[in-house]
């Protein structure tokens, strides 16, 4: 069975939205245990099921090791896995991010990682900036300020420096022409985030 685990699940639906797939998919969702148990509540009270192949990872990255937690789950660290990790690394420092990456590379050889980050606001597009203003006052009024920045060139160095390999990084660019080029609405990706995609 193919193992897929979110890094900061969220809200994200993939267990539910594509039941054929997930039903052949080990998927553990990590996150907040507060976000994991409200999550779970509304899951079973709008009448989904929460399948045994559907597995919570309660952790909070700054305190706790995500990666024994996963274990604690029976997560089989000897096949290979595809690790997402989306709008995490913001609220995270640098040295968790670090730390986050390290683990990663305990995974079986060949297992593959995409994970998001966000450019400091001098590297963004001018247009993009006015936005991601209003984005950092926000997060820092609602108490969760975006912590952590970084450019594709210190990302790589990162991952480099941690033993992933094949490492590529996907920019805004990327996205638009694969995803977005044939949209009639207009809607486009900002240019503050890019992806790392690695391997083991």
């Amino acid at each position: 069975m193919t193992i897929y685990v979110l890094l900061g699940a969220g809200l994200d639906s993939f267990a539910q939205r594509n039941t054929e797939i997930s039903s052949q998919v080990d998927i553990y969702e990590i996150d907040q245990p507060d976000t994991l148990t409200w999550k779970e509540e509304k899951l079973i009270e709008n009448g989904y099921k929460i399948p045994g192949n559907l597995h919570f990872v309660p952790v909070d990255f700054e305190i706790s090791s995500w990666w024994d937690e996963l274990l604690n789950k029976g997560f089989n660290v000897k096949q290979r896995a595809f690790v997402s990790c989306i709008g995490v690394t913001l609220y995270l420092t640098k040295e968790a991010i670090t730390d986050t990456l390290k683990k990663m590379t305990l995974l079986a050889p060949g297992s593959t990682i995409a994970m998001a980050f966000y450019l400091p606001l001098e590297l963004l597009d001018e247009e993009d900036k006015p936005l991601m203003e209003m984005s950092i006052k926000g997060a820092a009024a609602s108490g969760t300020p975006f912590v952590s920045f970084f450019s594709v060139e210190e990302t790589v160095k990162l991952a480099e420096k941690v033993g992933l390999k094949e490492i590529q990084t996907i920019s805004t660019k990327d996205m638009t022409e694969k995803y977005f080029k044939n949209r009639t609405d207009d809607l486009l990706p900002a240019s503050g985030e890019f992806f790392l995609v690695a391997k083991t």
